[in-house]
């Protein structure tokens, strides 16, 4: 069987597909993924067609589709329950004019055939060895995928602080999952009240890194913040448990040596953001890295602990007695921005319902806004 060399495989739409305006959209009865143990098949059902663009990533073992923007408010739930040879599907924006599907692959398959008939395309993978996946892997044009370089309006008077708040997560990058109740969502609901609330200071300047449902890779986030001169970066999050019961807000700053396990199994599920994507973002992790030895960063990171303390017991003693901030610090990839003080808060934990209740909550969202402020004005205050 001869495989297709997905990695430099571009496939463009039929003829006709310009002339039409608006998202694709998925047909749900239509749509299906299924596998005979030896071959998966994609059947992917679309209301015209689109152009498209399909490859396979290593480590960990992906298949990537990438489209122009396709509506897939439809896509059946839970389409690879059940198949052992597919760990996890995930679909939505990778950023303004691309949207992709992303199929976590458990065992080596390549990419044998592809056809686009009418408005459904069909894709077939078969069993293969590991070193035949690897080799017929790699991103397309040999090098990294593009990702957005926008520079994003800053709001508020000139010569304010700027203040860079980082919606986490996004386009098709959901992060945490409870129900039906995505992280993206509920940090966007956040980081646009909470610009609000700044603005209305007329104390702060506010970046938002992201005000959209689109995926914004790690490094594009930490660009952002570094091309800005933002004073401050904040990165907002909400937690989940599968077992146990936890709840309250966690506010950590960047530490390579995480301060106990479980602060170090949120770094590493936040830090997977970009592999979630499907993206590949070459030539940056030996920057990133190598970071943490700069003089710039020792005196970075100072600022971050003493902003990372003031909050954690502002939101403490503000929010809720009974379930105080914890203070803790991991490596956080999306914290590294070498001359920007940066934290993160895990808002809440959507696995406990009385948080998930106060993260959905208007007027939760704006006692929590009151803390934060207050934290802010004590410590640009402070550093006059």
């Amino acid at each position: 069987m001869k495989f297709i060399a997905a990695s430099i495989w571009l496939l463009v739409g039929l003829t006709g597909v310009q002339a039409q305006t608006g998202p694709a959209r998925v047909l749900p009865s239509e749509t299906s993924l299924v596998s005979d143990g030896y071959s998966v098949t994609l059947t992917l059902a679309l209301s015209r067609a689109v152009s498209y663009r399909v490859f396979t990533l290593d480590n960990p073992r992906r298949l990537v589709l990438d489209f122009p923007e396709i509506d897939f408010s439809f896509m059946p739930a839970n389409l690879a329950s059940g198949l052992v040879q597919v760990s996890d599907l995930r679909f939505g924006y990778f950023n303004s004019q691309q949207s992709r599907l992303v199929l976590d692959l458990a065992e080596p398959f390549v990419v044998s055939s592809v056809a686009f008939e009418d408005t459904i395309l069909t894709l077939n993978l078969l069993r293969a060895t590991a070193s035949e996946f690897t080799e017929l892997s790699g991103a397309p044009d040999a090098g990294a995928l593009p990702v957005a370089q926008a520079q994003p309006e800053i709001s508020g008077t000139k010569g304010l602080p700027l203040v860079v708040l980082d919606a986490g997560h996004g386009g098709i990058d959901p992060g945490a999952v409870r129900n039906d109740i995505t992280e993206k969502h509920v940090t966007l609901l956040f980081a646009l009240q909470l610009r609000d609330a700044l603005l209305e200071t007329q104390r702060f300047r506010v970046l938002l890194t992201r005000d959209d449902d689109a995926f914004l890779a790690l490094p594009e986030r930490i660009r952002l913040a570094r091309a800005s001169q933002a004073d401050i970066f904040i990165s907002l999050h909400a937690n989940t448990v599968e077992r146990g019961v936890a709840r309250g807000t966690t506010v950590y700053n960047l530490s390579e040596q995480a301060s106990d396990d479980e602060a170090a199994k949120r770094a590493e599920f936040e830090n997977r953001s970009d592999i979630v994507a499907g993206a590949v973002l070459l030539g940056q992790e030996d920057e990133i890295a190598n970071i943490l030895v700069e003089m710039a960063q020792r005196e970075t990171n100072a600022a971050s602990v003493q902003f990372a303390d003031l909050l954690g017991s502002t939101l403490r003693y503000a929010l809720d007695k009974n379930a105080p901030s914890r203070r803790m610090s991991a490596g956080f990839r999306v914290l590294r921005a070498v001359d920007t003080p940066s934290v993160l808060i895990e808002l809440g934990f959507m696995s406990n319902t009385t948080d998930l209740a106060n993260l959905l909550s208007e007027n939760w969202r704006i006692e929590a806004n009151r803390s934060i402020i207050a934290a802010l004005d004590e410590w640009f205050t402070a550093a006059e």
